[in-house]
């Protein structure tokens, strides 16, 4: 089995004196990837990336691939839980490269997707 394995390690501020370190894998069976990470006000991490078949957190499939290669985003709280993750696709390819949040904490990704209709 491949898994697809990002490290996140982010030293989160919570206060002045206090630092928050985790570590945590992501993916499937099949090829993953991730390509942009952001970080909110709040100190949360958003992920960007691909993935095909099953996305997986944790050991639980959070998100099926409609076809070749779906977007995903999630939001991944201080302690390192998923506040939500969401995915983008059809049946071809569905590619992301990049993500940024405005000082509202939008989040903005620009890729490639064909959607029908």
């Amino acid at each position: 089995m491949k898994y697809f394995i990002v490290l996140i390690s982010a030293l989160l501020s919570m206060s002045c004196t206090e630092n928050i370190e985790f570590s945590e894998s992501f993916g499937g069976i099949d090829f993953d990837e991730g390509y942009d990470i952001d970080l909110t006000p709040e100190g949360d991490i958003i992920l960007t990336g691909v993935f095909s078949k099953e996305f997986f957190y944790r050991g639980d499939a959070l998100l099926k691939s409609k076809g070749s290669y779906d977007i995903f985003v999630c939001k991944i709280d201080t302690s390192g839980e998923i506040k939500w993750a969401n995915s983008i696709g059809e049946k071809r390819k569905d590619l992301v490269y990049n993500s940024s949040l405005d000082k509202d904490g939008n989040i903005y990704t620009c890729g490639y997707t064909k959607i029908k209709n």
